[in-house]
């Protein structure tokens, strides 16, 4: 059981839950914060794997890919822990509306969804390997041609100069200054079909050696299969903030939370004014309290209403 006690603390402290006041509360929701942290370590696993599966197709490097992904899969995954943990359960006094729908939690819903969209492409390439390889294999000769035909209109007007003057050249007698001609011509010609091997041959080795990421990624998104890989991955990185959010900020563990924060809240202000009361008596020789402007410091969220004001004859009748 230790072990399972051990692993259960470990997986719901990721998602920043005090496991002492959760176990205070008598086990309140931990089935759920427990589903979260296995979710949010799923995450982190999938989002490592397909960092790197990214960059093994565009660097070919196992160094660079494995620093790569470590760091782009742990920065995504605090960004993450951050935003699951500001998802408030603090409840306001009355006059603050709060909605599930307000604008700082859409916008991070909609940050939530942008990564796993994007987390979510190479896992789509890797699924459909085999059918994006012939895919590629088609664009690869698609786009070796169209270089060849470029390539080989690039030198067009000079060969067909060269070879007009070779016509005229072959007309005169081979002798003399006419055979050095011929010769020299000969040699730009063969120069320039050099050139034009070469260059198809440098384009060929590169377009065979890249496996073309992001037109992979284009490629796949024809495919059905692949919206439903995408979604899918979504919906599976939404999962924890849903199972959070479905936790009511009235269930014993945050009741206790919050009680046991603003208790640490409190003893912290109440330390304050004593050392304000004090900074005063030992520098001016006055006793001067903290003034406060709210009814509920430090968290100040119900102003000292401003006195009533009577009228003059209010204020006759007082002193007669």
């Amino acid at each position: 059981m230790k072990p399972k006690h051990s692993a259960v603390k470990t997986v719901v402290s990721l998602i920043g839950i005090d496991y002492n006041i959760l176990m205070q509360s008598g086990g309140d929701n931990i089935e759920k914060f427990y589903l979260c942290g296995l979710a949010i370590v799923t995450i982190s696993i999938i989002s490592f794997l397909s960092v790197f599966y990214a960059f093994d197709l565009m660097f070919h490097k196992w160094y660079a890919e494995v620093l790569l992904s470590t760091f782009f899969s742990l920065t995504f995954l605090t960004i993450y822990l951050l935003l699951i943990q500001t998802f408030s359960k603090e409840r306001l006094p009355k006059g603050y509306k709060t909605s599930l729908f307000s604008t700082s939690n859409i916008t991070r819903t909609c940050f939530v969804f942008m990564i796993s969209f994007l987390i979510a492409q190479p896992v789509c390439i890797y699924l459909l390997e085999e059918r994006l390889n012939a895919d590629i294999e088609l664009y690869r000769a698609r786009l070796y041609k169209d270089f060849a035909k470029r390539n080989e209109e690039l030198y067009r007007s000079d060969l067909s100069r060269l070879n007009g003057n070779q016509w005229h050249f072959n007309k005169l007698a081979d002798e003399g200054a006419a055979v050095a001609v011929k010769a020299k011509n000969r040699q730009e010609i063969s120069g320039i079909l050099q050139r034009i091997s070469e260059d198809n041959a440098k384009a060929f080795v590169k377009i065979h050696s890249s496996d073309f990421f992001l037109q992979r990624i284009r490629t796949a998104g024809k495919y059905p299969v692949s919206w439903l890989i995408s979604l899918t991955v979504m919906l599976f990185f939404a999962l924890p903030v849903l199972l959070i959010m479905s936790i009511s900020g009235e269930g014993r563990y945050y009741v206790a939370k919050k009680k046991t924060d603003h208790g640490i809240i409190d003893s912290h202000y109440t330390n304050f004014k004593k050392e304000y009361r004090s900074t005063f008596l030992i520098g001016y020789g006055k006793d001067i309290a903290y003034h406060e402007t709210c009814l509920d410091p430090p968290y100040n969220w119900q102003p000292i209403p401003e006195p009533i004001y009577g009228s003059e004859d209010d204020f006759k009748k007082e002193q007669g």
